[in-house]
């Protein structure tokens, strides 16, 4: 990967993320293959978040207001059901779902009365919002007129709080509550994406497929990609986890997705500004500490040299020696009757130089190739997330979010074959039954499962290639 080339893929990356994500959103998300979850329990938990924002965290608590919102979000549960069911009609659409739970699916499907202009996709996402949106309205506004009744109290449309700085004013990324009453379902709850599948996450990780593809003829080794970005000081955490190019959403309070919308947007300013600190850093020249790139001439012919005399001494019995060097192949020098030349002066004029015995390390002494330390802190973090993500029916379902927040990584060793091998742990108290062998162990609602797609989910960004997981 040569300098020229790494700068040109930040400037395609740059470019590609400069645009306004709502036209990602609209044009590429959207008309992917999304899919809709709904859980009166996890509903629940999102409108106490709309209540502690307006500081009525106590009436959320009160019995007749939890039983009015129980069902409600029944209500909506069915609702969805029934829309769902309408949705053959016209879509293939896929659906589970029980008394607690549903997931409703719509795939990536051409639109045939679509402007081929256009994306001819249709918009899966605002399709999906119709199973919900006519009896969320109903419960939003049943339930301001419950507690403008029974407790004198208003909900009111939420709006970011703004500050006067200098001679305007500039949003401090707090939802707070506002003077206009509220209207409609969307006053409360919007359309937002699990956590670690959303927009920015998905976009980034877009930017950088295309961005590869644009300036690598061949494909770009992703560990020296990263390393390098990683050297220039650019942070690609937020880069979606898992290989799926499909998107989850439920009903989300406004507050938090708000509160969400504007982290993202935070998110991705700094990552523009570290993009653009980088290109100009590889503008000017200037040597970077842990910056790789593709092997020089002289380096290319210092290896070839010395694989010429190592696999020589390699066909001498009792003679150890060390490892053989790769060599990167370069187009531009490919097929040169001059470097054919050098390389066989190289070999008669280095046939005589004498190559040290050197033992090579068996598998146990032989150091692990993956940063231990770094891995596990990344997997630690995104684990909970990405656990919770994937409790789906018939896998063991999410409820309390202990499960999913008990899930870690302890450690990463290596194999015999030099394989890494992740080990994790979970709170084996009371979810070890599910395990197959034990009282209510079962394949689909194994723990060990459901761990081990997630840890695969998040190892994708490391090109690790071949693992295992296993169980402390």
């Amino acid at each position: 990967m040569s300098r020229s080339s790494l700068q040109a893929f930040l400037m395609d990356l740059e470019k590609d993320l400069s645009k306004r994500s709502k036209i990602y959103r609209e044009n590429t998300a959207n008309r992917r293959t999304n899919h809709f979850v709904f859980l009166p329990r996890l509903f629940a938990e999102e409108l106490k978040k709309e209540f502690e924002g307006r500081d009525i965290l106590d009436l959320f608590g009160k019995k007749d207001v939890q039983k009015y919102i129980e069902q409600g979000a029944g209500k909506i549960l069915q609702a969805c059901r029934a829309e769902a069911q309408g949705f053959k009609k016209t879509r293939d659409v896929k659906i589970v779902s029980n008394q607690n739970f549903i997931k409703v699916t719509l795939l990536e499907t051409a639109n045939p009365k679509a402007n081929l202009d256009q994306n001819p996709n249709f918009d899966n996402f605002a399709k999906l919002k119709k199973l919900y949106t006519n009896e969320l309205n109903s419960f939003v506004l049943g339930l301001n007129k419950f507690l403008k009744e029974q407790y004198s109290r208003k909900l009111k449309v939420t709006e970011e709080e703004r500050t006067f700085k200098g001679n305007r004013f500039i949003g401090t990324g707090r939802m707070i509550e506002g003077d206009k009453e509220i209207t409609k379902g969307s006053d409360l709850f919007e359309g937002g994406h699990m956590e670690g599948a959303g927009i920015l996450e998905s976009r980034i990780a877009d930017a950088i497929d295309t961005a590869i593809n644009k300036n690598y003829t061949s494909k770009a080794s992703r560990e020296v990609l990263l390393s390098n970005l990683e050297a220039l000081g650019i942070d690609l955490t937020l880069v979606r986890d898992d290989s799926t190019e499909s998107f989850t959403f439920t009903a989300e309070s406004r507050i938090g997705n708000q509160t969400a919308g504007f982290k993202s947007a935070e998110d991705k300013r700094n990552l523009l500004q570290q993009l653009r600190a980088a290109i100009e850093r590889l503008n000017d020249k200037t040597p970077i500490a842990g910056l790789k790139g593709s092997d020089s001439p002289t380096q290319r012919y210092q290896k070839k040299a010395t694989k010429a005399v190592l696999e020589k001494f390699q066909q001498k019995k009792g003679v150890t020696t060390s490892k053989i060097p790769k060599i990167e192949t370069s187009k531009r020098s490919a097929g040169s009757k001059k470097q054919s030349k050098l390389t066989k002066t190289a070999q008669a004029s280095l046939g005589k130089v004498a190559v040290p015995k050197v033992k090579l390390p068996g598998p146990k002494s032989r150091k692990s190739p993956y940063s231990i330390a770094s891995y596990i802190g990344i997997f630690n973090q995104q684990l909970p997330g990405v656990v919770a993500r994937n409790m789906m029916p018939p896998a063991l379902q999410y409820q309390t979010g202990r499960f999913a927040s008990s899930v870690r990584v302890t450690d990463i060793t290596q194999t015999a074959k030099g394989f890494p091998s992740i080990g994790y742990t979970y709170m084996r108290n009371p979810y070890e039954t599910f395990e197959v062998g034990n009282r209510q162990g079962t394949i689909d609602r194994d723990p060990r499962r459901l761990i081990d797609k997630s840890i695969r989910e998040i190892a994708t960004q490391f090109a690790i290639g071949r693992f295992y997981t296993r169980r402390q």
